[in-house]
């Protein structure tokens, strides 16, 4: 996950001579080329490390990076899939510009440190030749995915100015400032894996395995959290499962580089092997639910497979791959829900504190029944009514309209639903169903009419090229520009500008005419003077009426 925590400026890389590095896949682990319809395994996986907006966003960026290169596709666009054959991880050996590009690898949160971005790498530099591509092979990324350029550099890469490949590079001063940034950071990481512990061979970035403690049962432990004191705020990671309940006050979760404010009614689920922290404030309460999933079942007390299966859905949804434009991987449970859970879980707490006879078989049944809920809540579609009341869209209306009033001016910057939540300070439900109120549309269905009814104007007005005026209204991307143009006015931007000026020329032409016409055509010399009036002798003359009475 990128590094929040530092600036983030653009980089490029180059590999000059590309090589195959030999990094097979974990165990269990396959390769699989795009097919139709994987688009979403694409989008999901991008969305589970980058920032969008909504679906739209993700979808337009897919249709924007590969266009409609079917054949190309299947054999440039690589995933990788877990044993359950869903796509953990992404990239491609693509081209733009005349180079070959190694673009938008990702892999999804929880599955780092098993090498499976290596070998992803690895493989998309042997399509290189499988291909017999030609020349230089470059990449972007940025300060802070600095993890997946410490890869890069093990796989040949090297920092490039990046002058050839991008639009905007960065200039000298920022483009040194940025290198030593990364370079300082990977100093400390490196120094971060070397103090590591003796025992953590899962290469969970230095974090230190914590035991058990399964001394009463090695099936499980139950316990609650009550005091700072007793959280573990240094990374770790266990070899067994863990499920958390907060049943007052709150926590901060940290995992895989990102921290989640966990409040009453919160559950998270965490699997083996992954790293993460947890810092406790004052007068909170949580239960925590710590079982080895091999000794739950192994009395086999219902089909061994359908609860690995659901184990596996569990952590997958809540942790691996979040789904699309969630803003938390931590779980909130239905009025419903809630109730069973931390009905269940005390039950489970006071079983096994007073340890009577048979309680390991409660325990066992319990934790079963545990999963099994969560798994139903995980397919309840969320409906919150307070987003409806009318006393929702009372209380935040005037910071959203002031939201909407900062994008009708800063249109032109780069914008994001979660950065406008956090300018009106409402959260991301609310916002977007008061946004959809007051202006009819979604955020990015406003931003991006903004931006082209603004492209519009400068194609009419100014004789910038469209790349310039894709820039100026905010479209980093000149295919993007175009795309999302042509999607809301039926033709492309340069189309418009040559229609506009075919039609201001006809309208011209007929303006000369009708006024040649009408006879009013102004000398240039004189614009104030008037055309002479016509002379007596080119006028009728009015006839007399008859002084002659008749005769009577």
């Amino acid at each position: 996950m990128p590094d929040r925590s530092i600036p983030e400026y653009p980089l490029v890389m180059v590999c000059r001579n590309p090589q195959v590095l030999p990094a097979p896949l974990p165990e269990g682990y396959t390769y699989a080329f795009y097919k139709p319809g994987m688009e979403d395994a694409w989008c999901q996986i991008q969305c589970s490390v980058r920032d969008f907006s909504n679906p739209e966003e993700v979808n337009a960026l897919f249709h924007t990076e590969f266009g409609d290169e079917t054949d190309l596709l299947s054999k440039r666009l690589l995933f990788v899939c877990d044993r359950r054959h869903r796509a953990v991880a992404t990239g491609a050996l693509w081209h733009k510009n005349g180079y070959n590009r190694l673009h938008m690898v990702a892999v999804v949160p929880g599955m780092h440190h098993r090498g499976i971005g290596m070998a992803l790498i690895s493989k998309l530099m042997s399509l290189y030749y499988e291909e017999q591509c030609q020349g230089i092979i470059y990449l972007t990324t940025n300060t802070r995915g600095y993890r997946a350029i410490n890869i890069y550099r093990k796989c040949g890469f090297q920092p490039d100015s990046g002058k050839d490949f991008v639009d905007v590079p960065l200039d000298s001063e920022t483009y040194t400032k940025a290198w030593r940034i990364v370079d300082n950071k990977l100093k400390d990481y490196e120094k971060r894996r070397k103090r590591k512990e003796p025992g953590d061979t899962t290469g969970t970035g230095g974090a230190m395995e914590v035991n058990s403690g399964f001394d009463k049962t090695k099936m499980c432990k139950i316990s609650t959290l009550t005091t700072p004191g007793q959280a573990v705020k240094t990374m770790h990671y266990h070899l067994y499962s863990q499920i958390w309940y907060v049943t007052q006050g709150s926590c901060i979760h940290k995992v895989e580089g990102q921290s989640y404010t966990m409040s009453a009614g919160d559950a998270f689920f965490i699997p083996p092997k992954v790293a993460h922290s947890t810092e406790l404030d004052p007068e909170s309460n949580v239960i925590c639910c710590e079982f080895d999933l091999e000794s739950v079942l192994q009395h086999n007390v219902v089909p061994y497979d359908k609860i690995r299966e659901i184990t596996g859905n569990i952590s997958f949804s809540m942790l691996f791959q979040k789904e699309l434009f969630s803003t938390r991987p931590q779980f909130t449970f239905s009025k419903d829900g809630q109730k069973q859970m931390e009905r269940l879980m005390n039950t489970m707490l006071d079983e096994y504190n007073r340890g009577d006879q048979y309680y390991e078989d409660f325990l066992q049944l319990q934790i079963l029944q545990l999963l099994l809920i969560i798994a139903r809540e995980l397919q309840r579609p969320p409906v919150d009514e307070a987003v409806k009341s009318n006393l929702v869209f009372d209380k935040y209306r005037e910071m959203v309209v002031m939201a909407v009033n900062y994008i009708d001016e800063h249109f032109d910057k780069p914008l994001t639903l979660d950065g406008m939540c956090r300018i009106s300070m409402v959260s991301k439900t609310y916002f977007c169903y008061i946004f959809k109120i007051l202006t009819g549309k979604t955020f990015v269905e406003y931003l991006m009419e903004k931006r082209i009814e603004r492209s519009m104007t400068l194609l009419r007005t100014t004789e910038s090229s469209v790349i310039e005026i894709g820039h100026a209204v905010g479209f980093h991307e000149p295919t993007h520009f175009s795309r999302t143009f042509k999607k809301l006015r039926g033709i492309s931007p340069r189309e418009y500008r040559n229609n506009t000026i075919l039609s201001q020329q006809q309208e011209k032409q007929e303006k000369e005419k009708l006024e040649k016409e009408n006879g009013k055509t102004q000398d240039p010399a004189d614009p104030q003077k008037q055309p002479d009036p016509p002379k007596p002798q080119d006028q009728a003359a009015p006839q007399k009426p008859d002084s002659k009475k008749p005769k009577t």
